[in-house]
């Protein structure tokens, strides 16, 4: 429409009296449509987060919500009771930007914010969100330093797709904190907690890459209802006066050159083939893609100047104008074509309804805030990888750590070539599949064969090894876990936090970390000793026991007088930093020197740490049903036919096996199947991938055999699950996926 306007009233207004205007009548589509904004007060686009404003009726006791519910008040009389939930869920890197509007010295500490699983419920909410909320599952609470919470400051925080909440004040220093038992599969809603010296805090915006929340509901509480009828009234009154000029504009919209193309920019310069869905989305997400704001379409009689001066607009986070571009459109086989005509007739006629593409001159560089793990690794491929290049692995099963060893140390080797495995005794072609499960497997062996990591799952620590050092056994792993990652299959997603962080240069708190997951019973004895030291006669004990270990962990003033037993937390510190990290720093310097050499690899991943916590770290969450089921794409026959509706009542039973996955049914564990079961079975790989399965992994269908049972079987490389369309009932069907999963340990069967 081409309407900016700033008061949220007349927006609306206008924008159904448009809607009246282009309609003319009401159809059911258009009836539903006021319907929602009679039910709303707003409306929302495709690129909409939706409302960024409290929920009245989950707030504290001592809160007053004020100007259209964006700003949250407490009561200075107290310091607590200032809980605030927003008025919906927010999404995975959705940035919360917030502005703290008054503050009170009488109080100590300050604002709080958080995110929950939980769905809040009026009337239950407690008086502080710590200790509360922080110790109950399913809660996560982040205290904002005071420092940070003067009055008029701007602060954002959002959760990242690596489970770490972050709170900046605006063009300062970062916040960090894990988000422990937060499932991010799943809703997520936000609270504000105006505690002690925070008594007031406005909702200014968010964002999601070129997304943003939407104009909130007028503060002055005029209904819908009442825009509605004022646009109504206001269109009856204007086609009564002025009919013979509407004529003449319905006859003008009839011969109209109008034409309204769809847009697409792409990111990369020698981009020859259209991005995947996936990619699409991240692009999109990321201001290229297709544009975030509809548009009002060109005119076919326009100079190819007034189209890129159009297309420029269209992308507003993108200097196109500098960079240049060109247009292309997509074959059939999804190959990029230029488009050489010189008017925009020809280029319409061209497309024939398809999508413009924009093709840059040179690289985009995406903004590294927006930038997740999965758009990083994508960045890196497209630096090295070579796209249609393939080195020729042969693999044994038996054998896979030393197969890849032998790859890699071949005079031949390019790790930037597609690796095209084939398993030995093995019938598959590797069309992705046999790489996946190479990969799988590979990491595995690299964390329990390699002999250079010692502790349990999740949290394994460098050991302290000269002879692994000297045959460069360190470096192998750093090599292989790149050479992994960088053709899409996973990382380590073992590796202590802790160390972790440490190897990313990163301060990280020890004070808390568990004695227990150090191997060394002895190691163990000791930082047991120095964390329940709690009297002068422990500490004494200690500097007579322990005193010279301590030093060597480089605290030498473990012998000084003045220390005390405020200092325990120092030296159980500097203890846990020594073995964990110190002691190995050998060993993690020949390991990251593996990694950086392909591609550089380790500093692209200490630059953005939090994002490759999912990679090196174990974050991984089980499978939920809804996540594994929005997995699959179902190809359905025709609709109306039979096997249609034989389908469909497989899909039923299908529904209500995942049910019984879910529920654990039945509790035989020799029975038990697992979502990661079923999906290693149809893709090569236990777990969604950095960069998602391009492309989605699909359900198919076949006609059961008329004498026998043919079991279900799966397709890794077309990533398809092919289920029997015509089954008794959900147990059989479950039996049938037990048995053809468990019976096929190698490609080529089914």
């Amino acid at each position: 429409m081409g309407v900016r306007c700033d008061d949220v009233n007349t927006f609306y207004e206008i924008l159904i009296l448009h809607l009246i205007t282009q309609v003319h009548w009401f159809d059911s589509i258009t009836l539903r449509f006021l319907y929602t904004i009679l039910e709303h007060d707003r409306m929302c686009g495709s690129r909409c987060l939706g409302p960024m404003i409290f929920n009245m009726d989950l707030t504290g006791k001592n809160v007053t919500l004020s100007q259209g519910g964006q700003l949250a008040s407490r009561d200075t009389s107290s310091y607590m009771n200032g809980l605030a939930f927003l008025s919906r869920t927010v999404k995975v890197d959705e940035k919360l930007c917030i502005r703290i509007e008054d503050h009170n010295s009488l109080w100590d500490g300050a604002l709080r914010v958080g995110f929950t699983n939980i769905c809040p419920q009026r009337n239950s909410l407690p008086p502080a969100s710590i200790p509360d909320l922080r110790d109950t599952r399913g809660y996560c609470v982040v205290p904002v330093p005071e420092d940070v919470c003067r009055c008029g400051a701007e602060l954002q925080f959002w959760i990242n797709y690596a489970g770490m909440v972050i709170v900046q004040k605006i063009g300062g220093e970062k916040y960090y904190l894990k988000a422990e038992g937060l499932n991010l599969n799943n809703p997520l809603w936000v609270f504000i907690d105006l505690y002690g010296s925070t008594s007031a805090v406005r909702l200014l915006k968010s964002r999601r890459g070129s997304r943003s929340s939407c104009p909130v509901c007028p503060a002055d509480g005029t209904s819908a209802t009442n825009w509605v009828a004022r646009a109504v009234e206001r269109q009856t009154s204007e086609e009564e006066n002025s009919y013979d000029h509407k004529t003449d504009t319905r006859i003008f919209q009839k011969t109209s050159s109008y034409w309204k193309p769809s847009l697409f920019l792409v990111q990369y310069a020698n981009q020859t083939t259209i991005p995947s869905p996936r990619e699409c989305s991240e692009l999109t997400r990321a201001g290229l893609g297709a544009p975030a704001q509809d548009s009002r379409g060109v005119d076919v009689h326009w100079t190819l100047r007034e189209l890129n001066r159009f297309i420029c607009s269209r992308y507003p986070l993108v200097d196109l104008a500098l960079i240049g571009f060109h247009y292309a459109k997509a074959d059939k086989y999804g190959r990029f074509l230029r488009l050489h005509s010189d008017t925009l007739k020809k280029i319409k006629k061209e497309l024939a309804g398809n999508i413009l593409y924009i093709v840059p001159q040179t690289d985009i560089v995406l903004n590294e805030e927006d930038m997740d793990c999965s758009s990083l690794l994508r960045e890196f491929q497209h630096m090295h990888l070579s796209g249609s290049e393939h080195v020729s692995v042969l693999a044994s099963r038996n054998k896979v750590l030393q197969n890849a060893k032998d790859s890699v140390s071949n005079s031949n080797f390019s790790w930037t070539k597609i690796p095209f495995v084939t398993f030995v005794g093995e019938e598959a072609i590797d069309c992705g599949g046999p790489r996946r499960e190479f990969f799988r497997i590979l990491m595995m062996e690299v964390q329990s064969s390699l002999g250079i990591f010692e502790g349990q799952p999740g949290h394994l620590f460098f050991t302290y090894d000269q002879m692994a050092l000297e045959q460069h056994k360190y470096e192998l792993a750093g090599k292989l876990i790149a050479w992994s990652v960088a053709h899409g299959g996973p990382g380590l997603r073992s590796l202590d936090p802790c160390l972790y962080q440490l190897m990313c240069t990163q301060e990280c708190q020890l004070v808390d970390f568990d004695w227990s997951l150090i191997t060394d019973a002895d190691i163990q004895d000791k930082l047991q000793k120095i964390s329940s030291c709690k009297t002068t006669a422990d500490l004494q004990r200690l500097q007579t026991e322990q005193g010279d270990w301590i030093c060597e962990c480089g605290f030498p003033g473990i012998y000084r007088r003045e220390i005390s037993i405020r200092d325990v937390p120092k030296i159980y510190s500097y203890a846990v930093r020594h073995y964990i990290y110190l002691r190995t720093s050998n060993m993690i310097h020949q390991f990251t020197k593996g990694l950086n050499a392909y591609g550089q690899f380790w500093e692209m991943v200490r630059t953005h740490w939090v994002e490759f916590l999912p990679i090196f770290t174990n974050m991984h969450e089980p499978l939920s049903r809804s996540t594994f089921r929005d997995l699959f794409q179902i190809h359905w026959s025709k609709l109306g036919t039979k096997k249609r509706e034989d389908e469909e009542e497989t899909i039923h039973y299908w529904e209500l096996v995942l049910k019984m996955i879910e529920d654990k049914k039945p509790k035989a564990s020799q029975d038990e199947l697992h979502f990661e079961e079923i999906l290693a079975f149809v893709t090569g790989a236990d777990e969604v991938p950095p960069l998602g399965f391009s492309p989605k992994p699909s359900i198919d269908f076949y006609q059961p055999e008329q004498r026998g049972s043919r079991l279900p079987y799966a397709n890794t490389c077309m990533m398809g699950l092919f289920l029997p369309r015509v089954v008794k009932d959900e147990v059989e069907l479950y039996r049938m996926l037990l048995r053809a999963i468990r019976d096929s340990d190698v490609f080529g069967r089914t």
